[in-house]
């Protein structure tokens, strides 16, 4: 990418990054909660928990996906992310739209981590994080080797990525065979999202 692509890289997912903030701190906030109605027995408590924070997360996610989808045809990318030469003039707006998918990505997926992390079930967490490292750097040699140029290096990171951490969220709610874990719009609760939104605007 030279130092101009890789600098645009950088740009791209450190704006986007900024974002972080739009998930209202609600993945965050689920893990104390739901490791203390684990370690406790409180199923229903840990079912509130869940599904409240899945359901929120879920329409904080579309919300930015919809919000995204109304602006991106409206915005001069290259205003934004000035190039200075013309090599990734045509590369910019897809780059940026493969890294605002991942990031929206990973606000409605947020809950996965904690969700893990409750059932201290942390090693089976690392398993697409590796996967995902393996083949993001396969991706990136053949990107490199091909030169699939600004696009085809952030695909292969953050695209990559985001294909392999929806595939566990799928395994981890429906394949998993845990009854308990497929969400359930009934089993969310005003209980859940007080103690939800007071504990992420504390983490926000």
């Amino acid at each position: 990418l030279g130092n101009e692509g890789y600098g645009l890289m950088v740009v791209m997912t450190s704006v986007v990054g900024w974002l972080q903030f739009s998930s209202l701190g609600i993945g965050t906030a689920l893990q104390n909660p739901l490791t203390h109605a684990y370690t406790t027995g409180d199923e229903v408590q840990q079912e509130e928990l869940f599904n409240t924070a899945i359901f929120a997360l879920f329409a904080i996610a579309f919300v930015l996906l919809m919000a995204g989808a109304i602006a991106y045809p409206f915005v001069n990318w290259l205003d934004i992310f000035p190039p200075t030469s013309t090599r990734f003039v045509y590369e910019i707006p897809a780059a940026f739209l493969i890294v605002y998918l991942g990031f929206v990505s990973s606000v409605a997926l947020s809950f996965v981590g904690p969700l893990y992390a409750a059932r201290q079930e942390l090693h089976l967490a690392n398993v697409p994080v590796v996967v995902a490292g393996l083949l993001g750097l396969a991706g990136t040699v053949l990107a490199v080797r091909y030169d699939m140029g600004l696009v085809g290096v952030v695909a292969a990171g953050i695209g990559l990525n985001t294909v392999i951490q929806w595939s566990f969220a799928v395994w981890t709610l429906f394949l998993r065979g845990r009854p308990e874990l497929p969400p359930q719009w009934k089993k969310c609760s005003r209980r859940a999202w007080a103690a939800l939104s007071t504990r992420g605007f504390q983490f926000l």
